[in-house]
């Protein structure tokens, strides 16, 4: 298991390195290339903070020769993570380091914003599955995403989530 304060420090260093928001034309362009109509309004949606941390895992699987799918993978993650203000994010960042039981106890789908926002990045996984569900992604695409927040990964033999839990990492 990982040292919980080690860790709660990396997602908050993730989360200030996620303030720099600027994506560059040879990316935007990248991104139409790879993803529908649909799932680039999802994209879109997404808070820039999102977008540029996807740029990134993006372009470390493209390195390391992705498949297309997983490239849209890396693009389309989390994109059910919402509008959360940067307090909240280091919050969950913190709160990642204790039992989920305990985190599960403060999230809410309903109720007061942060509370709801918890909930959001708690669940985003599945949620952004489901929307993508929805936008008539693959099969195979919507698992990448369904199944990115699992670490261990339970398969793993699945070489491309592995790459993709690895990338979402680094970023």
């Amino acid at each position: 298991m990982a040292n919980p304060l080690a860790t709660a420090r990396y997602r908050v260093g993730q989360v200030l390195r996620g303030l720099r928001t600027a994506i560059g034309a040879a990316d935007a362009k990248r991104v139409r290339e790879l993803l529908t109509n649909a799932e680039l309004e999802l994209f879109l949606r997404m808070h820039a903070r999102d977008r540029t941390h996807s740029i990134c895992v993006m372009r470390r699987l493209e390195r390391d020769g992705g498949s297309r799918q997983l490239l849209a993978a890396a693009l389309l993650h989390d994109i059910a993570k919402g509008q959360p203000r940067v307090w909240e994010r280091a919050l969950f960042a913190i709160l990642e380091s204790i039992p989920l039981r305990l985190i599960d106890r403060l999230a809410s789908a309903r109720g007061m914003r942060w509370r709801r926002t918890i909930w959001a990045l708690r669940h985003h996984a599945r949620e952004g599955a489901e929307l993508l569900r929805q936008a008539g992604s693959s099969e195979a695409l919507r698992e990448l995403v369904e199944r990115h927040t699992v670490r261990p990964p339970a398969d793993e033999a699945d070489v491309e989530l592995a790459l993709l839990i690895a990338a979402d990492g680094a970023c």
